[in-house]
């Protein structure tokens, strides 16, 4: 038998320091991996939050009996910084306009029925008109950076117009 050149206990010590290294990045890497996901799935929270926040920017209010698209972009501004997210106003598109065959459809099942229902009533006529909505927002945890474009189609009365 020959002699091995190195000694066994230089061989055992580069072993195991290879071992601790492996394991380390394992670790960093399953680190990472869970930081990102928890992360993902802040960011969706917050996401969905805004997304159902959204219809209040174009509800009156005690205060604010006018709408328009100014007050819907202020609002989106403070309710998007509520939830976490970050959105500029340059990234707001506000669309409203009469309520029309075209846009009805846009809406959410729930407004067509109420709508529908004052509309067949005798000398009434639905004080509504249409809002959209669409903006960019941009929000981030941790390592997970994500931006999305949310869009909600509602109404707002046609008499707090201005």
């Amino acid at each position: 038998m020959h002699p091995s050149p190195v000694p066994p206990w230089q061989t055992e010590r580069g072993a195991s320091t290879l071992k601790v290294l492996v394991i380390l990045a394992i670790l960093v890497g399953i680190g990472y991996a869970a930081a990102y996901a928890y992360g993902s799935l802040q960011v969706g929270q917050v996401e969905t939050s805004l997304s159902r926040r959204i219809y209040e920017a174009g509800q009156l209010t005690p205060t604010e009996t006018i709408i328009d698209e100014a007050v819907v972009r202020r609002r989106l501004v403070v309710i998007a910084r509520e939830e976490g997210a970050a959105v500029a106003p340059e990234d707001i598109t506000v669309v409203i306009e009469p309520l029309n065959a075209t846009n009805f459809e846009k809406l959410p099942m729930q407004a067509r029925v109420a709508i529908g229902a004052v509309s067949k009533m005798k000398n009434w006529e639905a004080d509504a008109a249409f809002l959209n909505i669409r903006l960019t927002m941009r929000a981030k945890w941790g390592p997970v950076k994500r931006e999305s474009v949310l869009e909600r189609a509602t109404w707002v009365p046609r008499s707090a117009l201005r």
